[in-house]
């Protein structure tokens, strides 16, 4: 064939762009919206759970026609209804001491013992940590539990609640002398911004 047939033959030849097969290209959309949907599915189920309600002590493990008001300002020994649970702070031992020689708190600061008491009254496990706990102290510190030894033998480890499950232990901070604006924080959920807040 010569050039010029050849040249022909080209300038003929016309490309046709193949259509894209049905579906293609979508895929990647799948995942995303399942992602999206899970996210908006917590959103709103952590927006309804309750908020935290001061019950009274004959409420405990029962269910009640009467609906306690939301509370955000607890203190030593309400029992409080949070999300399927009750949660209530039954002690407070402030300068505790520790029968462990080598465990001391810093000079300045003393040991707090706050003994709690949790009911699971769910229909699922609930799960208890002491990670779950902080105190705070008058000047807006939040502190987690103390590596203390020997100043309490029920220290609050961790581990899971059957349902109508009850959980007493207890918890050692370390935390400033004579600080009269503690506060016990309790939130073990990822998700909700509720909390427990319990003035000392």
């Amino acid at each position: 064939m010569s050039d010029q047939a050849e040249n022909e033959v080209k300038e003929k030849i016309v490309y046709v762009e193949r259509p894209a097969k049905k579906g293609q290209g979508l895929w990647w959309k799948i995942p995303l919206g399942l992602i999206i949907l899970i996210v908006v599915a917590s959103a709103v189920s952590s927006g309804k759970k309750d908020e935290p309600k001061l019950a009274s002590d004959n409420q405990s493990q029962t269910s009640t026609s009467t609906t306690p008001e939301p509370k955000k300002d607890f203190k030593t020994g309400d029992l409080v209804d949070f999300q399927g649970k009750q949660f209530k702070v039954t002690n407070v031992k402030r300068n505790a001491t520790s029968s462990n020689s080598f465990s001391k708190p810093k000079t300045g600061n003393e040991y707090v013992v706050v003994s709690v008491e949790i009911t699971n009254n769910s229909d699922k496990e609930l799960p208890y940590n002491a990670f779950y706990f902080k105190l705070q102290d008058s000047t807006g510190d939040q502190k987690s539990t103390a590596f203390a030894v020997g100043v309490t033998d029920n220290d609050l480890s961790s581990g899971t609640l059957a349902q109508k499950g009850v959980k007493k232990a207890d918890l050692v901070f370390e935390v400033p002398k004579r600080d009269e604006g503690l506060k016990l924080i309790y939130d073990d959920s990822f998700w909700s911004k509720d909390r427990i807040e319990v003035i000392l």
